[in-house]
């Protein structure tokens, strides 16, 4: 149940999950300082990318996905100097349910006021801020740091993983990592909010894998 500018860092950055540009104006400005000038860009292929989350209540579990609606980086040398990607949270699916009439009950939910209110809020934004490498380490190649814009609040999250290159094709995929909901205003059934045991408990916490796949933008 869940959502997601960069500096200087290898491209893993493109993972640091999601440059959502949450309104047209602050695409705008965004894409008017990422110019060429900063690197060469690459194109997140939206079709490929994916996110995956996992919400956990007290007796079970729900996994599902989202898509992300576009996304750019830019590459100096092998260092990400800017960059970040939209998710589009129109498109979250439940995968764990297979009663289509249970499970459209739960996606509905999931677009509702009281979880992320898509009607007024459709994308997330992710911005990349940090990208270090990891030395000697098989599964990790990147720490990655920045900010996660989610039902019109802004805070911080890191993560970590691994970044490979064929070609010109980038991939970037996360450690699994947790995000607290309540920090983007998600506060359905948490008992850490309300002082009422309520009917419906939710964990606080959402698990997070990201999947991204860039391409350069005019490969030679």
């Amino acid at each position: 149940m869940v959502k997601i500018k960069m500096n200087n860092v290898t491209w893993i950055l493109i993972l640091g999950l999601l440059f959502s540009y949450s309104c047209k104006e602050k695409k705008e400005k965004t894409m008017a300082v990422a110019t060429e000038d900063n690197g060469i860009p690459l194109t997140v292929d939206t079709d490929a990318s994916i996110i995956y989350w996992t919400g956990f209540g007290p007796k079970t579990m729900h996994h599902g996905t989202l898509k992300l609606k576009e996304g750019i980086l830019y590459i100096a040398g092998d260092k990400i100097k800017l960059g970040g990607f939209t998710i589009n949270m129109n498109t979250i699916k439940c995968t764990s349910i297979t009663n289509e009439k249970d499970r459209l009950k739960l996606e509905r939910h999931l677009n509702r006021s009281d979880f992320f209110d898509i009607i007024r809020f459709p994308d997330a934004q992710f911005t990349l801020t940090q990208c270090e490498v990891v030395a000697n380490n098989d599964s990790v190649t990147h720490h990655i740091g920045g900010h996660l814009e989610l039902k019109g609040l802004d805070k911080g999250l890191s993560f970590d993983a691994k970044i490979t290159k064929d070609g010109d094709v980038y991939k970037a995929v996360s450690r699994p990592f947790k995000i607290d909901r309540t920090q983007w205003g998600i506060n359905y059934g948490s008992n850490t909010i309300y002082d009422e045991m309520q009917s419906s408990i939710v964990n606080d916490s959402i698990e997070i894998k990201v999947e991204i796949i860039a391409r350069a933008k005019n490969p030679k």
